[in-house]
């Protein structure tokens, strides 16, 4: 029943995406993971594999709480910046 849920690393993925490319809008970022295949293998979505629908962010944000991720997003940008 419903969709198909979303792995949480494929969701983070696709943040950082979002955050480091200045996408503005979770239904932008869906657009552009689908057709930019850079960001596809970024994410490791599989091209005969259908991109997240953009209502599931705000789900999955809800079912975390806006506290677990921000922790979350802040600890993946600061590994992110202490590799370069």
């Amino acid at each position: 029943r419903g969709r198909p849920s979303i792995d949480p690393e494929v969701f983070f993925r696709m943040l950082l995406v979002a955050y480091l490319y200045g996408i503005p809008s979770e239904r932008r970022l869906c657009e552009e993971v689908r057709y930019n295949l850079a960001y596809r293998w970024f994410c490791r979505i599989p091209i005969a594999d259908q991109v997240p629908d953009h209502s599931s962010f705000t789900r999955i944000r809800d079912r975390y709480g806006e506290e677990v991720f921000l922790i979350v997003f802040r600890k993946v940008v600061e590994l992110c910046a202490s590799n370069v």
